[in-house]
């Protein structure tokens, strides 16, 4: 074991029942599913009903149908056309010029509208054809919060239902704030995993005694520091100072972290072998990212 990240499926589970309960959705599936695991992901995702689904490569796309047969968008630049056809993926159109060879090919597409992150997108309504059979879905990113969100949801929502066109929403922000289809990221894995350390030695320090690279802990009396098998290249960030936790108990980080290792200060009870978690069943997330100066999207894909 060299630091062990596990996901909690029945929790990833809940806030898919959770989240369809307000909205119709189409889950995002891209960097493997968060590193969450596509093919489990998408396993859950069909027992509970999901239609929509959305990916940035055409790698993902193809792979993604290996899995499943329902509707896929692909995100990312694509003009493969025997491979868009072959695995019936949904490219998006991110130019008029691409919208004319998608329909020249028979090809349904989506577009996303750039409402100003200026990121990608069609820069106005005006620049694709409503009644474009070919035209499968128009997608929106919200990406800041704002007042003006709702109504602009509840606007742009219209008018796609008044043009029988489908749709739907991204960004965080949009949870809570409409009953329209919804695009889910990251919310859709909250709380859905812990990360663990294994205790591979222990070393009991005199006092007055530093700990680790540039002696950044000093002993104060006699210690006992147990040695995990986690290090700053497994995301634990050099100077995390946070906590671990086990059996009823949490005991500080102490000294800097290394690559493969970090030091926990630590009593009698705790032996080599022991797993101790950084977060999961019994240490919220939210401290661990407080003090290891990660959001928790990037602690999806960071640790390991």
């Amino acid at each position: 074991m060299i630091g062990l990240k596990v996901i909690f499926y029945d929790q990833i589970d809940k806030n898919i029942k959770k989240l369809k309960e307000k909205n119709e959705l189409c889950l995002v599936l891209k960097n493997d599913a968060y590193g969450f695991g596509m093919k489990e992901v998408v396993s859950l995702a069909e027992k509970n009903n999901i239609k929509q689904f959305a990916v940035n490569t055409l790698e993902e796309a193809i792979r993604f149908r290996g899995y499943c047969e329902e509707k896929v968008i692909l995100f990312g630049n694509c003009e493969e056309i025997v491979y868009l056809k072959q695995y019936r993926i949904i490219p998006t159109a991110q130019t008029e010029q691409q919208i004319r060879l998608f329909r020249e090919n028979k090809i349904f597409y989506a577009v996303e509208i750039d409402i100003g992150m200026h990121r990608f997108g069609l820069d106005s309504l005006n620049q694709m054809d409503w009644e474009d059979p070919f035209l499968d879905t128009i997608y929106f990113h919200f990406y800041k919060q704002t007042s003006d969100n709702s109504i602009l949801m509840k606007s742009l929502a219209e008018l796609c239902e008044n043009k029988r066109k489908k749709y739907h929403f991204g960004g965080s922000m949009v949870i809570g704030q409409t009953t329209s289809p919804i695009r889910i990221g990251k919310a859709l894995y909250s709380d859905s995993f812990g990360y663990y350390g294994k205790v591979i030695h222990i070393k009991v320090v005199s006092p007055n005694q530093t700990i680790g690279y540039e002696g950044e802990y000093t002993t104060t009396t006699t210690e006992r520091i147990a040695i995990l098998d986690v290090g700053y290249y497994n995301g634990i960030r050099p100077h995390f100072k946070g906590y671990v936790y086990f059996h009823n108990k949490t005991y500080p980080v102490v000294g800097r972290v290394c690559m493969n290792h970090c030091f926990v200060r630590i009593d009698d009870t705790v032996q080599i072998g022991d797993v101790m978690e950084f977060f999961g069943k019994n240490l919220d997330i939210s401290e661990f990212l407080k003090y290891n100066s990660m959001s928790e999207y990037e602690s999806f894909l960071s640790l390991r």
